[in-house]
This record gives C-alpha cells, structure tokens and sequence, in this order.
C-alpha cells in the first residue's frame, strides 16, 4: 500500500499545498526548518489522530481558529483500489475527525484498519519510521536489550511492555535465584527442609501428612488440565466471536443483494438524450432572446423614403465635383497667371496664338525663305569681302606677267636669230604663256565687277520680303521661329486646358445646383443656408447616419428573422432525435428516462457497497456465505462454548477448593506438643515462603506472560529475521560485515578475517546501519501483512559519504517491494535519485 498523493489543507506551516508521488521512492530535500518533519507529522497524524499537546513520539501543531479546515488528505494505491483518509479537526474530538473513501466511496474508518491489522501510531512509528529519536534510543540499550527490541518489533506497545518485564524480572531475582544462597527465598526454602526433616522423624503424623501430599497430585493434574481447557475454549470463543461479529455485515450484504435488479440503461443514449435536452433549452432561451430583440428592432425602425436615400447615395459625387470645382478653380486662374506673364515678356506669343494651322505652315514657309535669301546675301558678303582683299594681287600678277612675256618674247627671238633656235623657241613658248596669263587674269577682275552689281539686287528683295513678313504677321523677324512656335504651342495647350477646366466647372456646378434644387426642394429644412457649404455636408452626414443606422437596423431584423427560422429548424430536429433516443430505449418522456437513470445508478451504488462489504468480510466471506452456514448455529454453539467455560471455570474452582480441604487436613495433623510445634514452624515458614513465592511468581510469571506475548506478536518471525538482517548488513557496510549472529547477543564479522565485534566495538554510523539492517529485515518479514510505506526522516545524519552510496544499493532493492519516503537535507543523497521523484521544500 503506498502513498500517491499527500493534500495539506492546513497543518503546520503549510497551507493548501498538494504532494503527487511517484511509485517506489521519494525524496523531500530541504534545509533545516523546512518542514520536513512537519509532513512526517501530518502522515502520521492523519492515519491514527492529531497529536495532544503531551504527545512525545509527534510534534503537536497549534490549530488555526477555523478548525474546519485544519488537517487534510492522504491517498493510498493498493492495487487497483484506492483509499483515500480525510482527517478536520473536530470540536469535540481531540484525535480529529476522520472519513475513509474507497474507490470513491464513503466506508467506515474501519474498513481501512482492518487492511493493516489494527495496528495504532506507536506501531507504524516504531516499525517503519527511522529517525534520530528512534536512533538515540537505540544506541542507549546493551546488546541483549536490542536483541530484545528487535525480536518484539511489531508488538503494540513493545518499548514499555519490555521496560516492564525487564523490571519484574529485576524484583523476582531480587527474592529468589535458583543457585542463591542469601536472597530471602532460597533461605526460607532451607529452613524449610530443616524443619520438614523435623517433622518426618516424629513418626505415624508425619505419614500421614506425606500420604496427604501424595493425594494432590492427581487434584493438580486435573487442575492444569481444566485450566489448559479453559484456555482451548476462550481461544474458539475468541475466534467464533470474531466471526459472529460480522454476521450484521454479512446481512447487509443479503439485504443489499435481495434488493438487487437488473436495470436495462444505455448511459450513452441517456446522455446525449441529456445533452439534447441542455441544448433544447439553450436554443429556447436563444428563441426567446431573439424574439425579444425582434420587437424591440421593429418599433425602433423608421422608413426613409427614396429621395432621403437618393440624396445620400448621390452626396459622395456631389461633395467629390465640389472639390474638383475648387481645385479646379485654383489650377485655372494659376494658369491664366502665368500666361499672362509669358505675353507680358513675349508678345509676340498672344499675335502668334491668334493664328490658325495654315497661316502658322505659311510663316513657316516664308520665314525659310527669307533664312535662304540671308544666306545667300552672308555668302554673298563673305565672298565680296574675299575680293575685296584680294583685288591687288591680281592687278600685280598681271603686271608682272606681261613684263615677263615681253622679256622672254625679246630674248627668244635675240636667241633664235642668233643661232640658238632651240633655247629662242623655247623662251618664245614662254613669252606667249605669260601673255595669256596676263589675258586671264584681266578677264577675272571684269567677272567680279558684274557679281558685285547682282549682290545689291538680293539685297533689296530680302528686305522687302522682311518688311512684308513684319506687315503680314504683326512680328518681328524672330530669331527661332520654331522655338518661338513651340512655345505658342504650350501656350495654346494651356489656354485649351484652361478653356476644358472651366467647361468641367460649368458641367459640375450645374450637377451641384440641380442637387441643391432636389435638396430644397425634397426634404431640405428652410434654415438651412445653401450657400455654406459646410452646413449642407454636415447636414447630409446626419442623413447619411441615419439612414445607415436604419440599415444595420434592417440587416439585424433580418438576420435575426433568418436566425430565428434556423433556430426553430434545429429545435425540431433534436426533437426529433431525441423522440428517437427515447423510442429506441422504450421510454415514453426524458423523465422516465432520467427514473430509469436513477435506479440505475442506485444499483450501481448498490454493487459498490456490496463489493466494500465482501472486501471487508474478507476470507470469511466464503464461509459466512456457504449454504451450510446457519448464523443461529453460529451464535447457539457460541453460547454453548461460553457456557462450557463456565462450567470449566467452576470446575476449576472446585478442584482448587478440594485441593484447599486437603491443605487443611494436613494443617491439623499431630497432637502432640513436638509434633504441633514442628507443624505449627513448618507452616509459619511455608506462610511466609508462600508469601514470598507469591511475591517472586507475581514479578516472574509477569515477565514471562509479557515476554510471551511479545513472542506471540513476533509470530516466530525472529530466524528468517536473521538471515534477512544480515544480508541488509552486508549491503549497509559495503561487504566489510557480511556475518550477522543473533542469539543473546550479537556480533557481526567478516567472512574473510573471521572478527567478530559486539555493537559496543562499532563506531556510531556502523552501529545505526546495523539497527537498519535489523529494522529492515523486521518489516520484510510483516510484508505479508502490513505494506506500508518506510519514511527515512534524516536518520542518515550519521552517515559518511561512503555509506550513503551504500544506502543507494539498499534503497534500489527495497524500493522494488515498498514506498520509501525519504526527508533529508543532505544534497548528496538527494542524487541518489531520480529528478522525478524529487519534492523541494
């Protein structure tokens, strides 16, 4: 049985804190006053009770002023099954009040006691809790002392049980000792001899009262045995009564199975026949709401007539050809500016305007023509001016030329009629080429006259073609016709933009006055000033809102409408489905499903309780239940047995009341003064050994009885104790102790070195991890019976580094059979486990 879930509602320093373990180990890693002890506290106190202020073994917790909610939570696993312990603190009970669930069910707080044997807090502290108390007392005991305490772990009680015999076995050696010579008894038994011998040598009395004597002895066998009867019979009855004490049980489980019935259910059907109806219910609010809204849309909807809403469709255009109008207006008289200021520098710019398509072809024409005749008159110019410079060096070539011819003409013809005909010839030939050059040049200088003559004449034809360019245009000759034409050119596309601009305002504003006339005459209130056109947009803005206002107004009566018919459309189709459900399970109306649910669930019910109660009952169930059994029977032949006590326990009186009259027969035995007197000694002494037997019996016969029961709590569990001890002892130190002996003492040794050590030659940490070994073996050998988990809360303080990894070998195996719950604020054991199975505080 382990622990998964620890809730802490309020106890101690925590409050509302939930603790979800892992199967197996867990580790509670915190500094000192981080609460660690406070929830070893809250296990235990939740299972057996809170704590009184004069509690010893666990801390004692002030409750907050709302006791309601001090106290919380413990969840157990077995199994399958779960258990869960709710403990408050109550008014009027110390302990607390404690509900025990099983399987989600409330059972009696019983129930779960009887899984783990009724054992109570001093049980479960001092068999599967290891801490420092626990370890200091431990370490104050001689080695039989532990012995002793190991052997009777398990027994309730056991440390004050054993404290006890230990004191009546302290007083009954205080009185008699088998070997003792001085201790009062062993006297007394002296003199007694003495003065029985005395008695015997006084002849027939003394016979007789040995013959008495022998007359007992079968009164005494008869006695043990009618004793040893009586224990037999108290035995069955306890056993018996124990069965009889169930049969309330048992009848309420019959009681429970008679009123059991078999309940034809479809939990399927019924809740989606449950969730129609939820949601027939959702959609019969909505229908509601909707109609609601409805109503409220169609007495707050106004209808606009069709003019209201063709003013507000048209306002946008309107309002946009209005600003175009101004931007318009702007870009216009912009415009005209600037050409004004272009006419202004340029004038010839407006004469040129006003010219059409072949007047402009015509200038063009007439402005090359005149470009081609001042071309002409340039190269004319040019060329006058070439002659100009050169008209001297003609007039000399040809002087030169003429000297030359005459002189070559005079010395050839000296030559040839000298006789040197060939040089004569010669210089002849040459005379006459210089005539001619002389002859050329001449005609060159007359040519140049004539052309200087028809320059004048172009002269004047250009600047009559000019003045009459000037006369026809109204211009001046530009210099750049074609630029000047390009730029009348932009200044006419401006001047027909300006014209179209004022042609689209014309267009807008007659759209605008139109408007304004549906406006006044329509639905325009007389206030309104049609000349501000700020008041009109405003005007229609509010028009415009409300008629959008009546449309949302219209678009959600409609689709609520639309939402309503859809509504109505899916209502009757679940209710169709579930008229559906309802048929195929045989119910006329969800109400006689929702009967047929709880009688359902009520047999449910029904079978949980029935299962809690066979769990309770436990192995006796099958006999409780067998056809043979006959509670009437069970209780006569209870009865019965009690009554047979009874006459064994009077039968137990009268053989010790025969066993008295014999007794008294030989107290009157001897008449004579010798014998009475030795009589009358040998009884004062045997009344006074009497006395003191009584005395030693009560102090021996109690320490025995203790120590038998403790045995008998033990249930011979002591020898696979042992073995089991030192197989953990062997883990614990490592290898270096694997030999355990437990007898009257103890001694551990190594296999190997053959030294055996009393607990008195160990150090502390070897001493602590011996008493774990011995602890642990205990609880291994209860596992049977009581599985609970071994909460470790810093019981390993003690331990060095080295036997802490030791500890890890022990935990891993110990943790394949049972919840260990470790609380420490060591760091270094915290790494001998795994990140989920670590809590921090």
């Amino acid at each position: 049985m382990q622990i998964s879930q620890i809730k802490v509602r309020n106890f101690g320093k925590f409050r509302d804190q939930v603790f979800d373990l892992t199967p197996g180990s867990t580790v509670f890693f915190g500094l000192n006053e981080a609460g660690k002890s406070t929830l070893v506290a809250f296990i235990n106190q939740i299972m057996f009770g809170f704590a009184r202020k004069s509690s010893k073994n666990f801390d004692y917790y002030q409750f907050e002023t709302n006791p309601n909610v001090y106290g919380g939570q413990l969840t157990f696993r077995d199994d399958e099954n779960e258990w869960v312990l709710e403990r408050l603190q109550a008014k009027n009970a110390q302990a607390g009040n404690l509900r025990v669930f099983f399987n989600g069910t409330e059972v009696p707080s019983a129930t779960f006691f009887c899984q783990i044997h009724q054992i109570d807090q001093q049980f479960f502290g001092e068999s599967f809790i290891f801490d420092q108390h626990t370890l200091g007392q431990i370490m104050s005991l001689n080695q039989s002392e532990i012995v002793t305490q190991i052997n009777h772990l398990g027994a309730s009680n056991s440390a004050e049980l054993m404290k006890l015999a230990a004191q009546f076995a302290k007083k009954a050696d205080q009185i008699y000792k088998p070997r003792g010579q001085k201790l009062p008894l062993n006297q007394e038994l002296t003199q007694l001899t003495q003065l029985e011998d005395a008695v015997l040598s006084n002849g027939n009395q003394a016979q007789a009262y040995l013959e008495l004597t022998r007359q007992k002895e079968p009164f005494q066998a008869k006695l043990q045995a009618a004793k040893k009867k009586d224990r037999e019979l108290t035995e069955a009855i306890r056993q018996e009564q124990k069965l009889a004490d169930k049969i309330g049980l048992l009848g309420e489980y019959k009681l429970l199975q008679q009123s059991s019935q078999v309940v034809e259910f479809d939990e399927a059907s019924f809740q989606r026949a449950t969730a129609l109806i939820s949601e027939q219910e959702s959609i019969k609010n909505q229908v509601a709401q909707l109609k609601n809204q409805i109503e409220a849309l169609q007495k707050s909807r106004v209808v606009t007539n069709e003019d209201t809403k063709a003013v507000v469709d048209e306002w946008s255009e309107i309002n946009h050809l209005e600003q175009l109008d101004g931007d318009s207006a702007k870009q216009i008289s912009n415009e005209q500016a600037s050409l004004e200021q272009l006419y202004i520098y340029q004038p010839e710019l407006r004469q040129i305007n006003q010219l059409d398509a072949t007047q402009i072809d015509q200038m063009r024409t007439d402005f090359a023509a005149i470009r081609n005749l001042q071309e002409e008159q340039r190269k004319a110019e040019e060329k006058r001016q070439a002659t100009a410079n050169n008209t001297m060096q003609p007039n000399l070539l040809q002087n030169v030329t003429v000297g030359v011819a005459a002189i070559l003409l005079v010395g050839g013809l000296a030559l040839l009629f000298t006789g040197h005909a060939m040089v004569g010839l010669l210089l002849f030939i040459a005379a006459v080429g210089a005539s001619g050059l002389a002859f050329f040049v001449r005609n060159k200088n007359t040519t140049d006259i004539r052309s200087d003559n028809s320059d004048s004449d172009q002269h004047n034809l250009l600047t009559e073609q000019i003045n009459q360019f000037v006369t026809q245009y109204g211009i001046e000759l530009p210099r750049d016709l074609n630029g000047l034409l390009v730029q009348a050119s932009t200044i006419n596309d401006k001047s027909n933009h300006i014209k179209f601009l004022q042609q689209q305002v014309a267009d807008n504003q007659k759209k605008i006055d139109q408007y304004l006339d549906r406006l006044a005459v329509s639905i325009l209130p007389q206030e309104l000033d049609l000349n501000n056109w700020s008041s009109i947009k405003q005007y229609v803005q509010q028009l415009k809102a409300r008629l959008e206002h009546e449309n949302q107004l219209e678009s959600s009566l409609t689709a609520n409408q639309n939402l309503l018919r859809e509504l109505g459309a899916d209502l009757a189709a679940k209710e169709d489905a579930l008229r559906a459900i309802l048929t195929q399970n045989s119910e006329e109306s969800f109400d006689s499903f929702q009967e047929t649910s709880d009688k359902y669930r009520k047999q449910q019910q029904n079978s949980e309780k029935r299962a809690n109660l066979k769990h309770i009952l436990g192995s006796d169930f099958e006999r409780l239940t067998a056809p043979d059994f006959v509670p009437a029977e069970l209780l006569s032949t209870l009865e019965q047995k009690k009554s047979m006590q009874t006459a064994v326990t009077d039968n137990v009186n009268e053989l010790q009341q025969q066993l008295a009259d014999i007794n008294s027969q030989q107290a009157l035995l001897g008449d004579d003064r010798a014998v009475i007197a030795a009589q009358t000694a040998v009884q004062d002494q045997k009344d006074q050994i009497q006395e003191d037997v009584v005395d030693w019996l009560s102090h021996k016969l109690a320490a025995q009885w203790i120590n038998s029961m403790l045995n008998l709590a033990s249930q011979n569990r002591f020898p696979k104790m042992a073995v089991a001890s030192q197989k953990y002892m062997k883990i614990l130190s490592g290898g270096q102790y694997d030999v355990l002996h437990i007898n009257d003492k103890i001694t551990v040794q190594n296999s190997v070195r053959k030294q055996k050590l009393t607990p008195s030659q160990l150090s502390r940490g070897t001493s602590e991890q011996l008493y774990f070994a011995l602890k642990l073996a205990f609880i291994e050998q209860i596992e049977d019976e009581i599985n609970l988990p071994i909460i470790i809360d810093d019981a390993f303080v003690n331990f060095d580094d080295q036997r802490v990894q030791y500890m890890k070998e022990l935990l891993a195996e110990l943790g394949q059979k049972h919840q260990i719950l470790v609380f420490t604020a060591r760091a270094e054991i915290v790494q001998l486990f795994a990140e989920n199975q670590i809590v921090r505080l």
